[in-house]
């Protein structure tokens, strides 16, 4: 499965399908994204990838900003185990303008999650 599209419930949670439960059983990781949308990683993705990309020497530039985009407002949770659900916080949102549909879409090994409204 590489595209899904959910509902958020009243209390902000999105329902990960559950042929994608098991991805996710190290946790997860929200965080904005390169636009306006967020990325969603699975915790064992952002440790053995994006932790180490975000390596580097505290006088680059690039290394800073990247740093800054992927830890401002980043969060990380637990699946709700019965209905694999996740809980994202309000300023993500409103980063991505996701008000209550949002749509997933895997790129690579995390995925990317925005409004029925944004462009590609």
């Amino acid at each position: 499965m590489d595209y899904f599209e959910r509902k958020l419930d009243d209390k902000r949670r999105l329902t990960i399908p559950t042929e994608l439960r098991d991805e996710f059983a190290s946790g997860v990781v929200l965080t904005r994204g390169f636009g306006n949308y967020l990325h969603l990683y699975p915790q064992n993705v952002w440790d053995r990838e994006v932790e180490p990309a975000l390596q580097g020497s505290i006088l680059d530039e690039k290394v800073a900003d990247l740093n800054v985009r992927f830890r401002h407002g980043k969060t990380g949770a637990e699946l709700d185990q019965k209905q694999g659900r996740v809980t994202i916080e309000q300023h993500l949102l409103d980063y991505a303008s996701i008000d209550r549909e949002v749509v997933a879409v895997r790129a690579g090994v995390y995925w990317r999650l925005q409004s029925p409204t944004t462009s590609i």
